[in-house]
């Protein structure tokens, strides 16, 4: 039995280095093909030029090609589901938003993904700010011009979706306002902005970039920001919270997430390419020209990012009394 057990543990003295090399080379191996980086909405939006910003950055950093594949509809539901079902390898992720993380599942009953259970966090890649613009000739040159409007008849607002962070913004600000407001619901942004422009509905709730041409065009107006902050790319506009609803705040965040399951080692070298595109100079004016900010940030920030989120909305989804349906 001696003989026995000193042959076993030289085995495993042997083995030990063999293991530790074994993972380092796992490590270094990945990626070993070209990554997939899923979008959940339509080419052209914020999400969209995001992911290609950041998407160029990383691939000179992981020595992979890193293609934008988008993979839109159902509210964000379709692309997420995509990006849960695929193989936990670190070679497909979400470029995830507030819409399809935080909101949907508050406000949908049934998803054909769990965030908590499918997705595993890497880095939270930034924020942007969603803007209150009306109609330019609707007679409110100013929030409260707007609300004493809203008080003699009904306004209605568009957003890029039922469920989506715009929406529940919309639904949010009526709420704390004292005002009703009718939500119409388009299927993205684009319509919804044309159609507040041209009068078909009052106002949008909709991200700054996505209503600066029509507002240069003097086709509608902005009135306010929903984040605490005023935004750098227009800081002219007053926040909510400014007017008269403290404490409003409310933005779309973006970041990057990836299938539970993913190696260990493959996060971390997924985290580190990411962190680094954040911090280039090409990626922060990308952010800052959508009228947002990039951040960065560790796999734990992040999930406690997402948390607080969560909570947050709910007490939001609350107070704009939606339901899950």
């Amino acid at each position: 039995m001696h003989r026995n057990g000193a042959r076993t543990g030289r085995r495993l003295l042997l083995a030990a280095p063999l293991m530790l090399t074994t993972r380092r080379a796992g490590a270094e191996g990945f990626p070993d093909r070209p990554l997939r980086l899923v979008v959940a909405y339509a080419p052209g939006g914020a999400a969209d030029l995001m992911a290609r910003g950041m998407a160029q950055q990383m691939q000179a950093r992981l020595g992979v090609p890193v293609a934008v594949e988008n993979r839109s509809g159902g509210t964000g539901a379709i692309g997420a589901q995509a990006v849960a079902q695929a193989p936990a390898d670190g070679h497909t992720l979400l470029f995830a938003s507030g819409t399809e993380i935080s909101v949907q599942p508050l406000v949908q009953k049934v998803l054909p993904y769990d965030v908590d259970r499918d997705f595993v966090p890497i880095t939270l890649c930034g924020i942007t700010p969603i803007v209150l613009a009306v109609h330019a000739p609707l007679p409110a040159a100013d929030l409260p011009a707007l609300l004493a409007l809203a008080r003699r008849r009904p306004l209605s607002f568009s957003s890029s979706g039922s469920g989506t962070i715009n929406h529940l913004t919309g639904e949010l600000f009526a709420a704390r306002a004292g005002i009703r407001l009718l939500h119409v619901p388009y299927r993205g942004t684009g319509q919804a902005v044309t159609d507040a422009a041209s009068g078909q509905v009052d106002m949008i709730f909709a991200g700054l970039p996505a209503v600066l041409p029509l507002v240069r065009s003097r086709q509608l107006r902005i009135l306010a920001v929903s984040t605490a902050r005023r935004s750098a790319a227009a800081p002219e506009v007053p926040t909510l919270a400014e007017l008269g609803l403290p404490g409003f705040d409310m933005s779309n965040w973006f970041g990057l997430m990836a299938p539970t399951g993913t190696p260990p080692a493959a996060l971390a070298r997924l985290g580190d390419a990411a962190r680094a595109a954040t911090a280039t100079p090409e990626v922060r004016g990308l952010f800052a020209r959508l009228g947002g900010e990039a951040l960065g940030g560790s796999a734990d920030e992040y999930r406690s990012f997402i948390g607080a989120e969560r909570a947050r909305l709910a007490e939001a989804v609350t107070a704009a009394g939606l339901a899950p349906g």
